[in-house]
């Protein structure tokens, strides 16, 4: 009897287990691929070029999310704002929008990294030049999730074959 309340407990630490791992090895695989996917082709029609600052100013917006525990507020933040000019013999001009702040001394910041008739290396999308970007889009956070999710798959594998062995009743 104690034997049997010992393999009962064990197969029940067991199917925690296998949850936990198989619910990992799902969700980063399920994010992993579809990140992958959405920045993967962002990546094949961005393409390198030289945007020279043309200024630099910044929006305030009164409808930013701030999450504050337990409800969600609305808050003032400050987006900056630079428009450029791509390549050397462009006449159109673009714009860059940086990430929103709450603190414009932030976006003052932002703005100093990338100085008015100053020329910097940046990305644009060759199928919608409006879309363009200091930095070049990435895979690697869909990478990271996809190995954390490769490395997860042998214990969700293991703990389910122990789980089946030491499994009693049909039931659990």
């Amino acid at each position: 009897m104690v034997e049997s309340d010992s393999k009962s407990r064990l197969s029940k630490i067991l199917l925690i287990l296998t949850c936990v791992f198989c619910g990992i090895t799902i969700v980063c695989f399920a994010v992993g691929l579809s990140l992958f996917f959405d920045q993967y082709f962002k990546v094949k029609s961005y393409k390198e070029d030289s945007c020279q600052v043309k200024s630099a100013t910044y929006e305030s917006n009164s409808k930013c999310i701030r999450d504050s525990g337990r409800k969600t507020m609305y808050s003032k933040c400050y987006v900056p704002i630079w428009n450029i000019q791509i390549g050397q013999n462009q006449t159109l001009l673009y714009n860059i929008r940086g990430n929103a702040e709450f603190v414009v001394e932030h976006v003052l910041k932002q703005q100093d990294r990338f100085q008015v008739n100053s020329v910097y290396s940046c990305w644009y999308n060759t199928k919608n030049l409006s879309e363009v970007t200091w930095y070049r889009p990435t895979t690697y956070y869909s990478f990271i999730l996809l190995i954390i999710s490769a490395i997860f798959l042998p214990f969700s594998i293991v703990s389910l074959i122990l789980f089946c062995k030491f499994r009693q009743r049909p039931d659990l």
